[in-house]
């Protein structure tokens, strides 16, 4: 809870009277709530993807009237009339709930324990219920609990800390210089506040396994929200880790997409399993109904599969074999898309002089996976798609004209729906068959995923890219390639703030970038 909240002074000002049976752990179980899920927002601007604002925490209402009852909506009303938090009134039916944030009193405050005394919520596994639990392959996911193990998984806390509080110092010296300083303030201090969270939750053996439920059924950790600046100070077991990463992953999972027989699954038995958890709630997969996208445009969904599957069939006809295997889509898949997209727009001249080949992929890469997952509708995502950047996108069109052709339909009925397949496709190769390949065969090797990677202890890492080459393989009919990193040897750390451009200059400030989205620059 924050700091400085003091529910007894708050109860004396103000009153209970409408809250029947009103206990204070209901008001700390919402603060909790909000704290945790301050950990899922995007990692740099501490937003929700369906909130235009940052900090706010969607809170579901069914799993608040399960923990507080009846009257959780008396609870939430008492702590907005009385400014400990604040609601933007904005929801989707089964999309995003309504969101909440701390006021700036609280929300600037350090954070502190308290202990549970309400006998019924203490009777429940509140952390288990706010997860909602595993709604897929759930024997697999609970199967990676037990490499959470306190004695075993360690880091150096006390270094982190160290690093955490200078980033937070830096950041807020230059917050209070800036024009909007008490907005960038409180961004400093959030994302120092997720920080902390993340370190602590190794360090003191508080984990928790929680899947996103709905999306794209990736799986949460405490290793997954540990920031990239900390991983050098992870070991299992007194050994350091080493992440085995699939190259090009997002666009490389969105090609099992080209093969049309992975459509009819709503429909058909099929050899591949899984694939109904992957189409549901789906929109062009929904049977025998039309639905209305945010240009008031009437999409029927049933022709639009229809189209697509028509489309990949006939291109498989005039190639003459799978429409996968076509050379034009070999670079594709064997993580030479970016570089395919750059080369288009070196024709153009479309990058500055002084930008090197490395620089130049990860400027597409950033740009072109915000185009593919954008809101056409959306005022805020204009730039991407016009002026300048729509180069990017136009190059990757006409390279790869069949894929966008794919693509469209589906971003047609909700545009949130192209970036939900690759991850369901993605978490359906690692937990179904890459995890559940490992703790069948190789049930003694530690094992954590980080989304499209698996991590282990150093010694183990050619065994563990063999089996995902082998399970990701088995599920999409071809493998990725893979990009081995080892933990032990990433320097960020060691300079927190200064970094090295391709040329070995250093260049700015990163830990201040992050907070700022805009480069520091500095002298070497």
């Amino acid at each position: 809870m924050p700091n400085n909240l003091n529910i007894k002074k708050l109860v004396a000002r103000y009153g209970v009277g409408k809250i029947p049976a009103f206990h204070k752990d209901y008001i700390y179980l919402v603060c909790n709530a909000i704290i945790s899920g301050l950990n899922k927002l995007d990692g740099k601007r501490m937003q929700h993807p369906q909130k235009s604002e940052p900090y706010y925490v969607p809170l579901c209402s069914e799993i608040l009237k399960e923990l507080i009852g009846d009257k959780y909506s008396l609870v939430l009303d008492w702590m907005i009339c009385t400014g400990i938090i604040e609601c933007d009134n904005h929801f989707i039916v089964g999309v995003v709930s309504k969101g909440y944030r701390f006021t700036s009193h609280y929300q600037n405050s350090g954070k502190r324990w308290i202990t549970v005394t309400n006998k019924y919520l203490m009777a429940k596994d509140v952390a288990a219920i706010i997860d909602n639990g595993y709604n897929f392959l759930p024997r697999v996911v609970q199967r990676l609990e037990k490499w959470f193990h306190k004695d075993k998984l360690k880091i150096d806390a006390k270094t982190a800390y160290e690093v955490i509080n200078q980033i937070e110092a830096e950041g807020l010296r230059k917050a209070k210089k800036s024009k909007n300083k008490i907005k960038k303030i409180q961004r400093v201090r959030a994302k120092a506040c997720q920080y902390r969270n993340s370190v602590r939750s190794i360090d003191e053996g508080e984990y928790r396994i929680s899947r996103d439920s709905g999306f794209g059924y990736r799986v949460f950790t405490p290793i997954t929200k540990l920031s990239k600046k900390f991983r050098s100070l992870v070991t299992y077991d007194g050994k350091p880790l080493v992440e085995i990463d699939i190259v090009a992953s997002q666009l490389f999972f969105s090609t099992f997409l080209l093969n049309y027989r992975y459509w009819l699954a709503p429909k058909y038995k099929t050899s591949k399993p899984y694939l109904h958890e992957l189409w549901d709630n789906i929109q062009i997969q929904k049977k025998d109904q039309t639905i209305t996208n945010t240009n008031n445009n009437t999409i029927d969904t049933k022709k639009e599969s229809y189209n697509t599957i028509t489309l990949l069939k006939n291109s498989e006809t005039l190639y003459g074999y799978g429409f996968q295997e076509h050379a034009i889509f070999q670079n594709y898949y064997d993580a030479g898309i970016y570089e395919s997209v750059v080369s288009k727009l070196d024709e153009i001249d479309f990058f500055p002089a002084n930008f090197t080949p490395k620089k130049k992929r990860k400027k597409v890469k950033k740009t072109l996976l915000k185009q593919l997952f954008s809101n056409p509708t959306d005022p805020e995502h204009w730039h991407l798609l016009n002026g300048q950047n729509r180069a990017i996108l136009g190059c990757f069109e006409a390279l790869y004209p069949e894929v966008m052709k794919v693509y469209q339909p589906i971003k047609q009925g909700y545009y949130k729906d192209l970036c939900s397949l690759m991850q369901r496709i993605e978490s359906i190769s690692i937990i179904g068959f890459v995890c559940k390949r490992m703790q069948a065969e190789y049930p003694d090797i530690p094992i954590f995923i980080l989304h499209d990677c698996i991590v282990t202890t150093e010694g183990n890492e050619l065994l563990v890219k063999e089996v995902m080459k082998q399970g990701i393989q088995e599920f999409i009919g071809y493998a990725p390639k893979f990009d081995v990193k080892y933990w032990s040897g990433y320097n960020e750390l060691i300079s927190p703030y200064i970094i090295e451009s391709d040329n070995g200059e250093l260049l700015y400030l990163e830990a201040i970038e992050q907070f700022y989205m805009e480069p520091v620059r500095i002298r070497a």
